[in-house]
């Protein structure tokens, strides 16, 4: 807002004045929402210990699978 009024103190337009600062609430609450949803996805990986996991190398579950 006082950007604006700095460089044209000729106009006074509300919705010029708080158009960047709604930009700005929006980028905020998208990265906000892309935080949360990367929470949630981390909330589902289910730790294994180290000796469960020899177990699936040794199997052969972990083997890479071309098509």
């Amino acid at each position: 807002m006082r950007r604006l009024m700095a460089t044209n103190p000729s106009e006074f337009d509300p919705r010029k004045f708080f158009g960047a600062t709604v930009t700005a609430c929006a980028m905020y609450v998208s990265h906000v929402m892309k935080l949360l949803v990367l929470r949630v996805m981390l909330l589902k990986i289910k730790p294994i210990s180290l000796e469960a996991m020899y177990q699936r190398y040794v199997k052969g579950e972990l083997n890479a699978k071309v098509n």
